[in-house]
């Protein structure tokens, strides 16, 4: 790998990182608002919901950024595209 993919590839991942941890932080944010909200206003514990719900998605968020299931899923993804696509030039030039 030059030191120019390399560049991009930390670039990139570090990107998702990021983009990972300010997702964390607007579910912070916005859960503590309408857990207040849900006391202040209503009998019911309604606020658990969009908690639940959304945390599995920023979880999954999380796993996919962080790399903690297999960090070269992707790139072998991507490879197998690049091969795909190659050879679709081949056959049809």
């Amino acid at each position: 790998m030059t030191e120019q993919e390399l560049f991009r590839l930390a670039r990139k991942r570090t990107e998702a990182k990021l983009g990972f941890y300010i997702h964390a932080a607007v579910y912070v944010v916005v859960m503590i608002v309408l857990f207040a909200i849900n006391y202040l206003a209503a009998s019911n514990p309604w606020a658990i919901f969009p908690f639940l719900g959304w945390g599995l998605g920023l979880a999954i968020h999380g796993v996919v950024a962080l790399g903690v299931v297999g960090s070269g899923f992707r790139e072998q993804l991507l490879k197998s595209e690049v091969a795909k696509l190659k050879n679709e030039q081949v056959v049809n030039p």
